[in-house]
């Protein structure tokens, strides 16, 4: 689900990294690796103006929880699409993860959800792990469909990076 959006978003303004993470262990590790990456980006690329984090999925989860320990002066523009911010019962205790309350100073959050119904990871919980209250967070629901199709859970990273390059380009 990465490929066409990493196509879209690759720009000579952009300096693009992957960051893959083991989404099957606890989040902290993750961070602080991440936190790695980008030090390292920022030492080597001194003219970078803003931090701009896409999580998808469980991705949301580990950018979510880099924004909160995000204490640099440049911007950080946090993305998470179709991410369960709100956690589920097994990974809060397991993981002693706690949701994100408000967005920290110096840093945006776009929440992009997907319809539960159409979704095929979340359609078959009793609730919608993505709902949830962030203070200053910036929430939009995706559409039905994207380019004649339903628009579910991989779908939901393209579509956004269509959106957000269309916003860059007017």
């Amino acid at each position: 689900e990465w490929i066409y959006p990493l196509k879209v978003m690759n720009n000579k303004k952009n300096l693009i990294s992957f960051y893959r993470w083991d989404d099957k262990s606890c989040i902290t590790p993750s961070v602080i690796s991440l936190d790695g990456l980008v030090k390292n980006k920022l030492e080597k690329n001194k003219n970078i103006k803003k931090i701009i984090l896409f999580g998808h999925s469980y991705g949301g989860l580990l950018v979510t929880k880099f924004m909160e320990q995000w204490d640099k002066k440049l911007p950080l523009e946090v993305h998470a699409i179709a991410s369960p911010l709100k956690g589920n019962g097994n990974f809060i205790k397991m993981c002693e993860f706690l949701p994100p309350s408000r967005v920290p100073d110096n840093s945006e959050l776009y929440e992009w959800r997907t319809i539960k119904k159409l979704d095929g990871i979340f359609k078959n919980l009793n609730y919608d792990p993505q709902n949830i209250e962030i203070l200053g967070s910036n929430v939009t629901r995706l559409p039905e469909t994207y380019k004649n199709n339903k628009l579910g859970h991989n779908w939901s990273l393209s579509w956004v990076a269509d959106e957000l390059n269309e916003l860059n380009l007017n």
